[in-house]
């Protein structure tokens, strides 16, 4: 069985995380991206800023016992999000997964080694043309500095079958800078429910396409509030 190497972050700096909380314009992957606020953290998912919707959506993997859809993504100036979907059968022989952190990865796995890296947890990355990637395999933070891509779940929900058989939960996904021209690959894997590591490819430039169409709205006026984080 082929071991899933989610690798860590890319550590060639393409942007210093503290140059980008000093300026509002710089380049990312080649392009030029200003920033419409001051206040929010530029990795963090834009706010007052209307995403641009794309029809993708697809299986990323499935076995006897559970299936991973990934689908709702949009666009913006700085990133893009997705949403994933995590079906799982539950068995005598496989009955443990608690899906309020199961698609967080390491994320806030409340009485873990921050490390552990458990058959329960989903395994989810993305990767990028440039040979970089981002993961939920990592202890909830900012970015470090010098990474150059990074991965952050949003708001979910988990819901069980009535007959107490089956988990459905789901999870937004903010991925921080724009992909590079080329191909972004999804990869997940679930050791616990049967999914080996499998991979799908999309095209970025159906992703870089759409976020020239995301647009602001509502403008900050001068006396709204301190920004607050949001991912």
């Amino acid at each position: 069985m082929e071991m899933c190497d989610l690798g860590q972050e890319g550590t060639n700096t393409l942007i210093g995380i503290t140059d980008l909380t000093r300026a509002n314009r710089k380049t990312q992957n080649g392009r030029d991206v200003t920033f419409t606020d001051d206040r929010q953290h530029p990795w963090g998912r834009p706010e007052r800023v209307l995403g641009s919707p794309l029809s993708i959506n697809f299986l990323l993997a499935q076995s006897d016992a559970a299936a991973v859809q990934v689908q709702h993504f949009s666009a913006f100036p700085t990133g893009f999000e997705f949403q994933v979907v995590a079906y799982a059968v539950l068995t005598e022989e496989v009955n443990v997964w608690d899906p309020m952190f199961g698609l967080a990865g390491l994320r806030g796995r409340e009485g873990k080694d921050p490390y552990d890296l458990a058959d329960d947890v989903l395994r989810l990355s993305v990767e990028f043309s440039d040979g970089s990637r981002a993961h939920n395999l990592r202890p909830p933070m900012d970015p470090r500095p010098g990474e150059t891509r990074y991965l952050e779940p949003g708001h979910g929900s988990a819901v069980r079958s009535e007959d107490g058989t089956m988990w459905t939960a789901d999870s937004m996904f903010w991925v921080w800078p724009l992909p590079s021209p080329g191909e972004v690959g999804f990869v997940c894997e679930w050791p616990q429910f049967g999914i080996e590591v499998t991979r799908h490819h999309i095209d970025a430039q159906s992703i870089l396409d759409a976020a020239r169409l995301a647009r602001p709205i509502l403008p900050r006026k001068p006396d709204d509030p301190p920004f607050r984080q949001a991912y």
